[in-house]
């Protein structure tokens, strides 16, 4: 684990850096290699706290699931390169930096596995870059979406995005979904965004 002491509900608030960034949880149950953080509100997650390439600690991250909500924004980089990962369940996050999700060919989301972030509205560029073997994308509350957002997802086959406003950071080709490829991919946004690529599809 990333702390010292997993049963130390200290030690996982100065590993989340709470208060700065949200409430402290309260405290913690470990069954195994299963951590509940109890309590806790309002955080947000720093730049690269799971990610293999930062800190390196995507190797002990297999599952993350925030019933409560409780994680309302992730950092840059936040989950990048994580080759374990198959649930992430963030019910409450609302901005994704750039890279948060991105795997640069590494990231093993299944596509039979949770990938829930039903609240989100801002994705950083490159916020979803690699996600390897994704083959579904719903993000019913996603407003913005970053340069190469949905880049080299070569296993997409469906993203559905109805509310989104802004498809790169430009009318013209922002690489949103550069080199994604290979297949047929049915697309859900509003129609005034079908022709943001300098005029073309």
């Amino acid at each position: 684990v990333p702390v010292a002491d997993a049963s130390s509900v200290s030690d996982w608030n100065t590993f989340f850096d709470l208060p700065t960034n949200g409430t402290p949880f309260t405290s913690v149950v470990v069954d195994g290699d299963k951590v509940t953080l109890i309590g806790g509100e309002d955080i947000h997650l720093k730049d690269n706290i799971f990610s293999i390439y930062g800190l390196g600690l995507g190797m002990y991250l297999y599952s993350i699931v925030d019933a409560s909500g409780v994680i309302i924004t992730a950092g840059e980089y936040c989950f990048a390169g994580n080759q374990i990962i198959v649930n992430i369940d963030l019910r409450g996050l609302t901005s994704a930096g750039e890279g948060c999700f991105s795997g640069y060919g590494d990231i093993s989301f299944e596509s039979e596995k949770t990938f829930n972030l039903p609240m989100l509205e801002t994705a950083g560029a490159y916020c979803f870059y690699s996600l390897m073997l994704q083959t579904s994308i719903a993000l019913p509350a996603l407003k913005y979406v970053g340069d190469y957002c949905f880049g080299l997802l070569n296993s997409l086959q469906t993203l559905i995005i109805p509310l989104c406003e802004t498809l790169g950071t430009t009318v013209d080709d922002d690489y949103v979904f550069y080199l994604t490829s290979g297949q047929t991919i049915t697309l859900t946004i509003p129609s005034a965004l079908m022709t943001c690529n300098g005029g073309n599809p």
